[in-house]
Protein backbone atom coordinates (compact mmCIF):
# COMPACT_ATOMS: atom_id res chain seq x y z
CA UNK A 1 0.00 0.00 0.00
CA UNK A 2 2.77 2.32 1.00
CA UNK A 3 4.61 1.40 -2.14
CA UNK A 4 1.62 2.20 -4.16
CA UNK A 5 1.31 5.58 -2.47
CA UNK A 6 5.00 6.25 -3.07
CA UNK A 7 4.54 5.44 -6.71
CA UNK A 8 1.60 7.83 -7.07
CA UNK A 9 3.35 10.87 -5.43
CA UNK A 10 5.71 11.66 -8.29
CA UNK A 11 2.82 11.62 -10.74
CA UNK A 12 0.82 14.15 -8.68
CA UNK A 13 3.83 16.37 -8.31
CA UNK A 14 4.36 16.32 -12.03
CA UNK A 15 0.73 17.25 -12.58
CA UNK A 16 1.00 20.07 -10.07
CA UNK A 17 4.16 21.31 -11.64
CA UNK A 18 2.56 21.29 -15.06
CA UNK A 19 -0.47 23.07 -13.67
CA UNK A 20 1.72 25.73 -12.09
CA UNK A 21 3.60 26.11 -15.30
CA UNK A 22 0.45 26.55 -17.36
CA UNK A 23 -0.98 28.90 -14.76
CA UNK A 24 2.11 31.01 -14.91
CA UNK A 25 1.87 31.13 -18.66
CA UNK A 26 -1.78 32.11 -18.52
CA UNK A 27 -1.18 34.72 -15.86
CA UNK A 28 1.77 36.07 -17.79
CA UNK A 29 -0.27 36.21 -20.95
CA UNK A 30 -3.09 37.96 -19.19
CA UNK A 31 -0.68 40.41 -17.61
CA UNK A 32 1.02 41.01 -20.93
CA UNK A 33 -2.31 41.50 -22.61
CA UNK A 34 -3.40 43.86 -19.86
CA UNK A 35 -0.17 45.82 -20.23
CA UNK A 36 -0.64 45.97 -23.96
CA UNK A 37 -4.25 47.07 -23.63
CA UNK A 38 -3.26 49.79 -21.13
CA UNK A 39 -0.44 51.03 -23.36
CA UNK A 40 -2.66 52.83 -25.89
CA UNK A 41 -6.02 54.52 -26.29
CA UNK A 42 -8.13 55.01 -29.40
CA UNK A 43 -9.32 58.57 -29.98
CA UNK A 44 -12.66 58.55 -31.76
CA UNK A 45 -14.02 61.21 -34.08
CA UNK A 46 -15.40 64.21 -32.17
CA UNK A 47 -13.24 63.58 -29.10
CA UNK A 48 -10.52 65.67 -27.51
CA UNK A 49 -8.32 63.48 -25.25
CA UNK A 50 -5.85 64.45 -22.53
CA UNK A 51 -3.23 61.79 -21.56
CA UNK A 52 -1.18 62.48 -18.44
CA UNK A 53 1.85 60.45 -17.27
CA UNK A 54 1.53 60.10 -13.49
CA UNK A 55 5.24 59.35 -13.08
CA UNK A 56 6.54 62.40 -14.91
CA UNK A 57 3.51 64.63 -14.63
CA UNK A 58 3.65 65.37 -18.37
CA UNK A 59 0.53 65.45 -20.52
CA UNK A 60 -0.52 65.48 -24.15
CA UNK A 61 -3.68 66.66 -25.88
CA UNK A 62 -4.98 64.72 -28.89
CA UNK A 63 -7.73 65.97 -31.18
CA UNK A 64 -7.07 63.81 -34.24
CA UNK A 65 -8.74 60.39 -34.26
CA UNK A 66 -6.56 57.25 -34.11
CA UNK A 67 -4.47 55.09 -31.67
CA UNK A 68 -2.40 57.01 -29.10
CA UNK A 69 0.28 55.41 -26.79
CA UNK A 70 0.40 55.91 -23.04
CA UNK A 71 2.25 54.58 -19.97
CA UNK A 72 0.33 51.49 -18.77
CA UNK A 73 -1.21 51.63 -15.30
CA UNK A 74 0.42 54.97 -14.60
CA UNK A 75 -1.51 57.25 -16.98
CA UNK A 76 -4.66 59.29 -16.56
CA UNK A 77 -6.93 59.74 -19.55
CA UNK A 78 -9.61 62.46 -19.72
CA UNK A 79 -11.94 62.39 -22.71
CA UNK A 80 -13.96 65.49 -23.74
CA UNK A 81 -16.47 65.96 -26.49
CA UNK A 82 -15.03 68.40 -29.01
CA UNK A 83 -18.54 69.70 -29.65
CA UNK A 84 -21.10 69.57 -26.86
CA UNK A 85 -24.76 70.52 -26.87
CA UNK A 86 -26.40 72.06 -23.85
CA UNK A 87 -30.19 72.18 -23.90
CA UNK A 88 -32.71 73.84 -21.66
CA UNK A 89 -35.76 71.93 -22.80
CA UNK A 90 -38.36 69.29 -22.16
CA UNK A 91 -38.23 67.98 -25.72
CA UNK A 92 -37.27 64.30 -25.48
CA UNK A 93 -35.78 64.21 -28.97
CA UNK A 94 -33.46 67.09 -28.11
CA UNK A 95 -32.67 65.61 -24.71
CA UNK A 96 -31.51 62.34 -26.26
CA UNK A 97 -29.00 64.11 -28.52
CA UNK A 98 -27.68 66.70 -26.04
CA UNK A 99 -24.62 66.49 -23.80
CA UNK A 100 -26.06 68.53 -20.92
CA UNK A 101 -29.77 68.98 -20.28
CA UNK A 102 -31.91 70.80 -17.80
CA UNK A 103 -35.63 71.51 -17.61
CA UNK A 104 -37.11 74.75 -19.03
CA UNK A 105 -35.86 77.76 -17.13
CA UNK A 106 -38.15 80.20 -15.35
CA UNK A 107 -37.09 83.69 -16.45
CA UNK A 108 -38.26 87.21 -15.68
CA UNK A 109 -38.30 90.05 -18.20
CA UNK A 110 -37.50 93.68 -17.51
CA UNK A 111 -41.15 94.48 -16.71
CA UNK A 112 -41.29 91.72 -14.04
CA UNK A 113 -43.38 89.35 -16.15
CA UNK A 114 -41.95 85.98 -17.05
CA UNK A 115 -42.44 82.34 -17.92
CA UNK A 116 -40.64 79.12 -18.79
CA UNK A 117 -38.31 79.36 -21.78
CA UNK A 118 -36.40 76.76 -23.80
CA UNK A 119 -33.14 77.15 -25.70
CA UNK A 120 -30.08 75.20 -26.81
CA UNK A 121 -26.47 75.93 -27.72
CA UNK A 122 -23.69 74.06 -29.43
CA UNK A 123 -20.25 74.72 -27.87
CA UNK A 124 -16.92 73.83 -29.48
CA UNK A 125 -13.65 73.36 -27.53
CA UNK A 126 -10.57 75.39 -28.52
CA UNK A 127 -7.75 73.87 -30.54
CA UNK A 128 -4.88 75.39 -28.54
CA UNK A 129 -3.20 73.06 -25.99
CA UNK A 130 -2.71 75.98 -23.59
CA UNK A 131 -6.39 76.91 -23.66
CA UNK A 132 -7.39 73.24 -23.36
CA UNK A 133 -5.13 72.77 -20.33
CA UNK A 134 -6.49 75.89 -18.61
CA UNK A 135 -9.99 74.63 -19.32
CA UNK A 136 -9.17 71.17 -17.94
CA UNK A 137 -7.62 72.52 -14.77
CA UNK A 138 -10.92 74.26 -13.98
CA UNK A 139 -13.48 71.65 -15.03
CA UNK A 140 -11.52 68.40 -14.34
CA UNK A 141 -13.66 66.31 -16.68
CA UNK A 142 -16.47 66.07 -19.23
CA UNK A 143 -19.17 65.56 -16.62
CA UNK A 144 -18.14 68.61 -14.65
CA UNK A 145 -17.86 70.53 -17.91
CA UNK A 146 -21.43 69.68 -18.76
CA UNK A 147 -22.95 70.16 -15.32
CA UNK A 148 -20.99 73.08 -13.89
CA UNK A 149 -19.97 75.02 -16.99
CA UNK A 150 -22.41 74.50 -19.86
CA UNK A 151 -25.58 74.55 -17.73
CA UNK A 152 -24.34 77.60 -15.82
CA UNK A 153 -23.63 79.35 -19.12
CA UNK A 154 -27.13 78.54 -20.38
CA UNK A 155 -28.79 79.81 -17.21
CA UNK A 156 -26.81 83.08 -17.16
CA UNK A 157 -27.35 83.64 -20.87
CA UNK A 158 -31.13 83.29 -20.63
CA UNK A 159 -31.53 85.32 -17.44
CA UNK A 160 -29.33 88.21 -18.60
CA UNK A 161 -30.90 88.35 -22.05
CA UNK A 162 -34.50 88.28 -20.84
CA UNK A 163 -33.63 91.11 -18.47
CA UNK A 164 -32.95 93.25 -21.58
CA UNK A 165 -36.46 92.80 -23.04
CA UNK A 166 -40.03 93.58 -22.07
CA UNK A 167 -42.38 90.63 -21.82
CA UNK A 168 -44.96 92.60 -23.80
CA UNK A 169 -42.50 93.11 -26.68
CA UNK A 170 -41.40 89.47 -26.54
CA UNK A 171 -45.00 88.23 -26.72
CA UNK A 172 -45.97 90.62 -29.49
CA UNK A 173 -43.53 89.70 -32.22
CA UNK A 174 -40.22 90.15 -30.40
CA UNK A 175 -39.02 86.54 -30.43
CA UNK A 176 -36.87 87.10 -33.51
CA UNK A 177 -35.08 90.04 -31.92
CA UNK A 178 -34.66 88.03 -28.70
CA UNK A 179 -33.08 85.10 -30.55
CA UNK A 180 -30.77 87.45 -32.45
CA UNK A 181 -29.67 89.10 -29.19
CA UNK A 182 -29.18 85.66 -27.59
CA UNK A 183 -27.01 84.47 -30.48
CA UNK A 184 -25.04 87.73 -30.64
CA UNK A 185 -24.16 87.63 -26.94
CA UNK A 186 -23.23 83.94 -27.09
CA UNK A 187 -20.83 84.66 -29.96
CA UNK A 188 -19.35 88.04 -28.99
CA UNK A 189 -19.92 88.39 -25.26
CA UNK A 190 -22.52 89.79 -22.95
CA UNK A 191 -23.70 93.35 -23.49
CA UNK A 192 -23.21 95.74 -20.61
CA UNK A 193 -26.67 97.12 -19.78
CA UNK A 194 -28.14 99.57 -17.30
CA UNK A 195 -31.68 100.37 -16.25
CA UNK A 196 -32.30 104.02 -17.09
CA UNK A 197 -35.13 106.51 -17.27
CA UNK A 198 -35.65 107.35 -20.93
CA UNK A 199 -38.02 109.39 -23.05
CA UNK A 200 -40.45 107.50 -25.25
CA UNK A 201 -43.22 108.52 -27.64
CA UNK A 202 -46.59 107.50 -26.28
CA UNK A 203 -50.15 107.82 -27.50
CA UNK A 204 -52.36 110.50 -25.95
CA UNK A 205 -56.00 111.39 -26.42
CA UNK A 206 -57.54 110.79 -29.78
CA UNK A 207 -57.84 113.43 -32.41
CA UNK A 208 -60.33 116.31 -32.40
CA UNK A 209 -63.11 117.00 -34.84
CA UNK A 210 -61.40 119.95 -36.49
CA UNK A 211 -60.17 118.07 -39.52
CA UNK A 212 -57.40 116.10 -37.75
CA UNK A 213 -57.76 112.64 -39.23
CA UNK A 214 -54.69 110.97 -37.69
CA UNK A 215 -55.42 107.90 -35.57
CA UNK A 216 -53.67 109.21 -32.49
CA UNK A 217 -51.47 111.99 -31.26
CA UNK A 218 -48.09 111.32 -29.70
CA UNK A 219 -46.28 113.01 -26.84
CA UNK A 220 -43.05 112.49 -24.95
CA UNK A 221 -43.31 110.27 -21.91
CA UNK A 222 -40.81 108.74 -19.46
CA UNK A 223 -40.26 105.05 -18.76
CA UNK A 224 -37.55 102.81 -17.35
CA UNK A 225 -35.74 100.72 -19.94
CA UNK A 226 -32.67 98.49 -19.98
CA UNK A 227 -30.20 100.48 -22.08
CA UNK A 228 -27.06 99.04 -23.69
CA UNK A 229 -24.01 101.01 -22.61
CA UNK A 230 -21.57 102.31 -25.22
CA UNK A 231 -18.05 103.68 -25.27
CA UNK A 232 -16.91 107.10 -26.49
CA UNK A 233 -17.00 105.87 -30.10
CA UNK A 234 -20.55 104.60 -29.82
CA UNK A 235 -19.59 100.91 -29.76
CA UNK A 236 -21.51 98.64 -27.40
CA UNK A 237 -19.65 97.66 -24.25
CA UNK A 238 -19.32 93.90 -23.67
CA UNK A 239 -17.96 91.51 -21.07
CA UNK A 240 -16.96 87.90 -21.80
CA UNK A 241 -19.36 85.15 -20.76
CA UNK A 242 -18.25 82.11 -18.77
CA UNK A 243 -17.10 80.11 -21.81
CA UNK A 244 -15.09 82.78 -23.61
CA UNK A 245 -12.26 82.74 -21.10
CA UNK A 246 -11.51 79.13 -22.12
CA UNK A 247 -11.65 79.88 -25.85
CA UNK A 248 -14.87 77.87 -26.22
CA UNK A 249 -16.96 79.15 -29.14
CA UNK A 250 -20.72 78.91 -29.63
CA UNK A 251 -21.46 77.68 -33.14
CA UNK A 252 -25.24 77.50 -32.97
CA UNK A 253 -28.03 79.02 -30.88
CA UNK A 254 -31.66 77.91 -31.01
CA UNK A 255 -34.67 79.30 -29.19
CA UNK A 256 -37.33 76.82 -28.14
CA UNK A 257 -40.81 77.18 -26.74
CA UNK A 258 -41.88 79.83 -24.27
CA UNK A 259 -44.69 79.21 -21.80
CA UNK A 260 -45.78 82.50 -20.26
CA UNK A 261 -46.83 82.74 -16.63
CA UNK A 262 -50.47 83.29 -15.74
CA UNK A 263 -49.77 86.93 -14.88
CA UNK A 264 -48.14 87.47 -18.24
CA UNK A 265 -51.03 85.76 -20.01
CA UNK A 266 -53.53 88.04 -18.27
CA UNK A 267 -51.34 91.07 -18.94
CA UNK A 268 -51.01 90.30 -22.64
CA UNK A 269 -54.70 89.46 -22.84
CA UNK A 270 -55.56 92.78 -21.21
CA UNK A 271 -53.30 94.65 -23.62
CA UNK A 272 -54.83 92.87 -26.59
CA UNK A 273 -58.32 93.62 -25.30
CA UNK A 274 -57.47 97.30 -24.84
CA UNK A 275 -55.86 97.51 -28.23
CA UNK A 276 -58.86 95.84 -29.81
CA UNK A 277 -61.25 98.15 -28.00
CA UNK A 278 -59.14 101.13 -28.91
CA UNK A 279 -59.01 99.98 -32.52
CA UNK A 280 -62.80 99.57 -32.50
CA UNK A 281 -63.18 103.02 -30.96
CA UNK A 282 -60.84 104.56 -33.49
CA UNK A 283 -62.66 102.77 -36.31
CA UNK A 284 -66.01 104.03 -34.98
CA UNK A 285 -64.65 107.56 -34.61
CA UNK A 286 -63.22 107.38 -38.07
CA UNK A 287 -66.53 106.19 -39.45
CA UNK A 288 -68.44 108.99 -37.71
CA UNK A 289 -65.85 111.47 -38.84
CA UNK A 290 -66.07 110.18 -42.37
CA UNK A 291 -69.85 110.51 -42.21
CA UNK A 292 -69.53 114.09 -40.97
CA UNK A 293 -67.01 114.82 -43.66
CA UNK A 294 -69.29 113.18 -46.22
CA UNK A 295 -72.20 115.38 -45.14
CA UNK A 296 -69.99 118.41 -45.24
CA UNK A 297 -68.74 117.46 -48.67
CA UNK A 298 -72.31 116.85 -49.82
CA UNK A 299 -73.32 120.34 -48.62
CA UNK A 300 -70.22 121.79 -50.23
CA UNK A 301 -71.07 119.97 -53.43
CA UNK A 302 -74.62 121.36 -53.43
CA UNK A 303 -73.35 124.87 -52.80
CA UNK A 304 -70.76 124.46 -55.50
CA UNK A 305 -73.42 123.08 -57.86
CA UNK A 306 -75.74 126.03 -57.21
CA UNK A 307 -72.87 128.46 -57.51
CA UNK A 308 -71.74 126.80 -60.72
CA UNK A 309 -75.28 127.03 -62.12
CA UNK A 310 -75.40 130.76 -61.32
CA UNK A 311 -71.96 131.24 -62.75
CA UNK A 312 -72.96 129.32 -65.85
CA UNK A 313 -76.03 131.53 -66.33
CA UNK A 314 -73.89 134.60 -65.78
CA UNK A 315 -71.34 133.24 -68.20
CA UNK A 316 -74.11 132.72 -70.76
CA UNK A 317 -75.20 136.37 -70.48
CA UNK A 318 -71.59 137.50 -70.60
CA UNK A 319 -70.99 135.30 -73.60
CA UNK A 320 -74.10 136.70 -75.33
CA UNK A 321 -72.95 140.26 -74.65
CA UNK A 322 -69.48 139.41 -75.85
CA UNK A 323 -70.95 137.81 -78.94
CA UNK A 324 -73.04 140.94 -79.65
CA UNK A 325 -69.99 143.12 -79.17
CA UNK A 326 -67.95 140.82 -81.34
CA UNK A 327 -70.67 140.77 -84.03
CA UNK A 328 -70.86 144.59 -83.97
CA UNK A 329 -67.12 144.74 -84.19
CA UNK A 330 -67.14 142.27 -87.05
CA UNK A 331 -69.88 144.31 -88.85
CA UNK A 332 -67.97 147.52 -88.33
CA UNK A 333 -64.82 145.88 -89.56
CA UNK A 334 -66.71 144.53 -92.57
CA UNK A 335 -68.06 148.02 -93.41
CA UNK A 336 -64.64 149.49 -92.95
CA UNK A 337 -63.22 146.88 -95.27
CA UNK A 338 -65.94 147.54 -97.85
CA UNK A 339 -65.35 151.26 -97.70
CA UNK A 340 -61.66 150.75 -97.91
CA UNK A 341 -62.22 148.48 -100.87
CA UNK A 342 -64.38 151.18 -102.63
CA UNK A 343 -61.75 153.79 -101.86
CA UNK A 344 -59.04 151.48 -103.12
CA UNK A 345 -61.04 150.81 -106.31
CA UNK A 346 -61.62 154.54 -106.85
CA UNK A 347 -57.97 155.17 -106.29
CA UNK A 348 -57.17 152.41 -108.73
CA UNK A 349 -59.59 153.95 -111.30
CA UNK A 350 -58.05 157.39 -110.86
CA UNK A 351 -54.65 155.93 -111.16
CA UNK A 352 -55.71 154.09 -114.26
CA UNK A 353 -57.15 157.32 -115.77
CA UNK A 354 -53.96 159.11 -114.87
CA UNK A 355 -51.96 156.36 -116.44
CA UNK A 356 -54.18 156.51 -119.56
CA UNK A 357 -53.78 160.28 -119.76
CA UNK A 358 -50.07 159.96 -119.37
CA UNK A 359 -50.12 157.24 -121.98
CA UNK A 360 -52.20 159.42 -124.37
CA UNK A 361 -49.85 162.32 -123.78
CA UNK A 362 -47.01 160.06 -124.64
CA UNK A 363 -48.83 158.81 -127.71
CA UNK A 364 -49.58 162.37 -128.86
CA UNK A 365 -46.00 163.37 -128.30
CA UNK A 366 -44.93 160.31 -130.22
CA UNK A 367 -47.38 161.11 -133.02
CA UNK A 368 -46.16 164.73 -133.12
CA UNK A 369 -42.61 163.57 -133.29
CA UNK A 370 -43.54 161.07 -135.96
CA UNK A 371 -45.37 163.75 -137.96
CA UNK A 372 -42.43 166.08 -137.57
CA UNK A 373 -40.04 163.51 -138.82
CA UNK A 374 -42.45 162.46 -141.58
CA UNK A 375 -42.79 166.10 -142.74
CA UNK A 376 -39.07 166.46 -142.60
CA UNK A 377 -38.75 163.39 -144.74
CA UNK A 378 -41.35 164.71 -147.21
CA UNK A 379 -39.52 168.01 -147.27
CA UNK A 380 -36.24 166.41 -147.96
CA UNK A 381 -37.80 164.19 -150.58
CA UNK A 382 -39.57 167.18 -152.23
CA UNK A 383 -36.40 169.18 -152.19
CA UNK A 384 -34.56 166.36 -153.76
CA UNK A 385 -37.19 165.78 -156.40
CA UNK A 386 -37.45 169.52 -157.10
CA UNK A 387 -33.74 169.79 -157.49
CA UNK A 388 -33.76 166.86 -159.87
CA UNK A 389 -36.63 168.31 -161.85
CA UNK A 390 -34.99 171.70 -161.98
CA UNK A 391 -31.84 170.13 -163.14
CA UNK A 392 -33.67 168.20 -165.76
CA UNK A 393 -35.44 171.27 -167.04
CA UNK A 394 -32.30 173.28 -167.08
CA UNK A 395 -30.69 170.56 -169.10
CA UNK A 396 -33.52 170.26 -171.65
CA UNK A 397 -32.75 171.28 -175.23
CA UNK A 398 -35.93 173.10 -176.28
CA UNK A 399 -35.57 172.61 -179.97
CA UNK A 400 -35.05 168.93 -179.63
CA UNK A 401 -37.86 168.61 -177.18
CA UNK A 402 -40.22 170.47 -179.40
CA UNK A 403 -39.34 168.31 -182.26
CA UNK A 404 -39.99 165.27 -180.16
CA UNK A 405 -43.24 166.45 -178.66
CA UNK A 406 -44.66 167.44 -181.83
CA UNK A 407 -45.80 170.66 -183.02
CA UNK A 408 -48.86 170.95 -180.83
CA UNK A 409 -47.06 170.15 -177.66
CA UNK A 410 -44.37 172.57 -178.58
CA UNK A 411 -46.91 175.23 -179.06
CA UNK A 412 -48.56 174.41 -175.75
CA UNK A 413 -45.34 174.52 -173.96
CA UNK A 414 -44.41 177.69 -175.66
CA UNK A 415 -47.60 179.24 -174.44
CA UNK A 416 -47.39 177.91 -170.93
CA UNK A 417 -43.77 178.30 -170.12
CA UNK A 418 -43.61 182.02 -170.31
CA UNK A 419 -46.38 182.20 -167.77
CA UNK A 420 -44.95 179.66 -165.38
CA UNK A 421 -42.69 180.75 -162.63
CA UNK A 422 -41.10 177.77 -160.83
CA UNK A 423 -39.87 178.43 -157.40
CA UNK A 424 -38.41 176.06 -154.79
CA UNK A 425 -41.17 174.82 -152.57
CA UNK A 426 -41.26 176.08 -148.99
CA UNK A 427 -42.46 173.79 -146.19
CA UNK A 428 -43.76 175.31 -143.01
CA UNK A 429 -44.36 172.93 -140.03
CA UNK A 430 -45.59 173.66 -136.57
CA UNK A 431 -45.65 171.28 -133.57
CA UNK A 432 -45.97 171.31 -129.86
CA UNK A 433 -49.20 169.36 -129.71
CA UNK A 434 -51.35 172.03 -131.52
CA UNK A 435 -51.13 170.40 -134.94
CA UNK A 436 -49.07 171.25 -138.05
CA UNK A 437 -49.64 172.74 -141.55
CA UNK A 438 -47.80 171.67 -144.66
CA UNK A 439 -47.93 173.76 -147.91
CA UNK A 440 -46.85 171.90 -151.00
CA UNK A 441 -45.70 174.16 -153.82
CA UNK A 442 -45.69 173.41 -157.50
CA UNK A 443 -43.56 170.61 -158.59
CA UNK A 444 -42.77 169.23 -161.94
CA UNK A 445 -46.04 167.28 -161.76
CA UNK A 446 -47.91 170.67 -161.57
CA UNK A 447 -46.21 171.77 -164.69
CA UNK A 448 -47.20 168.64 -166.40
CA UNK A 449 -50.76 169.07 -165.29
CA UNK A 450 -50.86 172.60 -166.63
CA UNK A 451 -49.54 171.42 -169.91
CA UNK A 452 -52.15 168.68 -170.06
CA UNK A 453 -54.87 171.24 -169.40
CA UNK A 454 -53.46 173.44 -172.11
CA UNK A 455 -53.19 170.79 -174.70
CA UNK A 456 -56.87 169.94 -175.02
CA UNK A 457 -57.68 173.59 -175.40
CA UNK A 458 -55.35 173.67 -178.37
CA UNK A 459 -57.16 170.93 -180.13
Amino acid sequence: MLDQIKDEMPEKQMIIEKARKYAAIVVGSIFLLTVILNSYIVVDSGETVRIQNNFTGGYEWHQQEGMKLKAPFFSRVDVYNTVSTVAVTSDQALISTSSAVRSPLLVTFADNYGGNIEASWRAKLPTSDEQLEAFHQDVKGQRNYEGNTLLTFAKDMLNLTTDQFLAQDFMQGGKGAFKQRLSDQAEHGMLVTKREKVKISGNTADQTLQGDRSQAKTAEQFAYRVVVQTDSNGNALRRPHSLQKYGITITQTDLGEFVPSEDLKRYVSTIKTRERERADTIAEQRMEREKAITEQLRGDRERVTAKNAALMEKDKQVIKGQQAVELAGIQAERERVERQKVADLAKIDKQRELDIAKANEGIQKANAMAAKYEAQAIKEKGLAEAAVTKAKYQAIDKDIKLAELGLQEAEAIAKVLPNVSIKMPEIVMTGGGEGSAVSDLLSTKLVKDLIKKELPSQQ
